[in-house]
């Protein structure tokens, strides 16, 4: 069901950005929402360019691109985490799984739950540091996990 659902989302990216493609773009995001929402995935919220469910059980989430770009986003997050020192990698949410092209990407379920805006800036000066390029890393896009780690879950860099 997963793989049918991102398989809806195969609008060549170069052409998306006319009207006619971003309405085909539209109704492709919509109809692979319903598919997952139906098989019981929850919509956990978006960005710009890209969605977020969580699995039935919510140890993973799945990221499936709203618009073309979202497709670069996934693409650059698992740039990220495959390029990330192995002592940063603790303080990245684990990619699981993508598509080579951006189409989806399965990723370790972090619970959003407020961070301080020091330990967010904390964690994005870490990240930095040790050459891992990320566009923002802020309150918005961090979380804890169950110990009390701060995680990125959102860290695609700039593309």
């Amino acid at each position: 069901m997963l793989k049918k659902a991102v398989q809806l989302i195969t609008v060549d990216a170069e052409k998306a950005y006319s009207n006619d493609e971003k309405d085909k773009w539209s109704y492709i995001r919509d109809e692979a929402e319903e598919l997952l929402k139906s098989n019981g995935y929850t919509y956990e919220g978006s960005g710009d360019y890209r969605m977020v469910y969580s699995y039935p059980n919510k140890n993973k989430v799945v990221k499936i691109p709203k618009l073309p770009i979202g497709q670069k986003e996934n693409q650059s997050e698992c740039e990220n985490w495959d390029n990330a020192p192995s002592d940063i990698k603790n303080q990245l949410a684990e990619i699981y799984d993508a598509d080579w092209n951006g189409k989806w990407l399965i990723q370790e379920y972090i619970p959003i739950e407020s961070c301080s805006k020091s330990e967010a800036k904390k964690l994005s000066n870490k990240l930095k540091n040790n050459n891992v390029y990320i566009a923002e890393i802020d309150v918005w896009n961090v979380g804890k996990r169950n110990d009390g780690t701060v995680v990125a879950f959102d860290y695609a860099g700039n593309y």
